[in-house]
C-alpha cells in the first residue's frame, strides 16, 4: 500500500477507493506539492492533492498503458508507459507522437535537460529528443518527433539496464549516467560529436504505371496516371542504418521508414517537383 507520514506517524492511505492494499510502483511530487503515483497493475495514475484524489486511465486520456517512471520539468509532468510517452499539462495527459515506428514505449527513465530536451532509457538503447523537436510537439500535438538514438549500432557497448529501480540519473555537472548490466554508460550532452556531412543521395529510377521514365530530365506523365514508383539510394559508410528516408515533398505522400522504392500518387495535373529527404540521426537534407 501507500503510507503517509503526518505528525510523526505513518498512516496507510486509501488513494484508490477500495484498493488500499495496492502498491504504487512510482511516486513523485510536482512543483505545486501534489503527489503523483503510478499503479502499473491497474494501468492507472493517481494525483493526490491535499487529500483530494484524481485518477487517470485510458478512460480519460492516459493512453500509454502501464506507467512506471515519472519526471517533473517545471510545470510539466512526464510519464513513461509500456506503449508510449505522455505529459500532463492544463488538466490532461497528452501522448507524444514519434516519427520512428518503434515509438516511445517501454521507457524506464526520463531525464529532462533544460535547453536540451529529454533523454530516455528504452529497451533499444538511449533516446534523445532534441529541444527543438520537443518544442514543436508541445505546440502541435500532431507533430511526429525525430530523435537521436544511442544504441549497439552506434555508441553503446551494451544495452542499458531496465527495471523498476532508477536506471538513469543526471549529476550536478550535467553528465548523464545510465546503468548497464556490467557497469554504467556516461554521456555528456555538451560534448557529443556529431557527423555534419550530408550523405549523398540520388534518385535512381522512376516508373509510372509500369513505364520507366528518365530521371535526368523532366518527365511528362500521361493523363490519369495511377501509380508511380521512385527508386532512390543514399550512401553512408559509417553507419548506414542511420540513414533513413522519411518523406517526399511535392507529391503529398508521407513515407514510413526506409521503404524503397517510394510509391506515390501524382496529385493534380501540372508540374511537380519530387524531393527525397534523407536523415542521419536528427539532421535532414534534400535532393531534388
Amino acid at each position: 500500500g501507500v503510507f503517509h507520514q503526518e505528525h510523526g506517524e505513518w498512516k496507510l492511505m486509501e488513494i484508490l477507493k477500495g484498493r488500499s492494499n495496492i502498491t504504487a510502483y512510482s511516486a513523485i511530487a510536482d512543483e505545486k506539492g501534489r503527489v503523483w503515483l503510478a499503479y502499473p497493475e491497474l494501468k492507472t495514475v493517481a494525483l493526490w492533492d491535499n487529500s483530494r484524489v484524481q485518477a487517470f486511465s485510458a478512460a480519460n486520456g492516459l493512453t500509454i498503458g502501464a506507467v512506471d517512471p515519472f519526471s517533473v520539468d517545471g510545470s510539466i509532468l512526464w510519464a513513461g508507459g509500456e506503449l508510449g510517452l505522455a505529459y500532463f499539462r492544463d488538466g490532461r495527459f497528452q501522448t507524444l507522437e514519434s516519427a520512428d515506428p518503434a515509438g516511445f514505449g517501454g521507457v524506464s527513465a526520463i531525464i529532462p535537460v533544460r535547453g536540451d530536451g529529454l533523454w530516455l532509457n528504452r529497451p533499444s538503447g538511449i533516446v534523445h529528443i532534441p529541444q527543438g523537436e520537443l518544442d514543436l510537439a508541445l505546440r502541435d500535438t500532431r507533430h511526429a518527433i525525430n530523435v537521436e538514438n544511442f544504441d549497439l549500432i552506434s555508441d553503446l557497448p551494451e544495452l542499458p539496464l531496465l527495471g523498476p529501480m532508477a536506471s538513469a540519473v543526471r549529476d550536478a555537472g550535467g553528465i548523464l549516467w545510465f546503468a548497464t548490466p556490467r557497469g554504467v554508460a556516461r554521456i555528456d550532452p555538451a560534448r557529443i560529436r556529431r557527423n555534419p556531412l550530408a550523405p549523398p543521395v540520388a534518385i535512381r529510377s522512376a516508373v509510372a504505371d509500369g513505364k520507366p521514365y528518365p530521371v535526368s530530365q523532366d518527365a511528362v506523365l500521361p493523363p490519369h496516371t495511377r501509380n508511380m514508383h521512385i527508386g532512390y539510394a543514399g550512401l553512408s559508410l559509417s553507419i548506414p542504418e542511420r540513414v533513413r528516408a522519411l518523406q517526399t515533398g511535392g507529391i503529398g505522400q508521407r513515407l514510413a521508414g526506409c521503404r524503397k522504392p517510394a510509391r506515390c500518387l501524382p496529385h493534380q495535373p501540372g508540374s511537380t517537383k519530387v524531393h527525397v529527404s534523407r536523415y542521419r540521426q536528427q539532421q535532414r537534407w534534400h535532393l531534388e
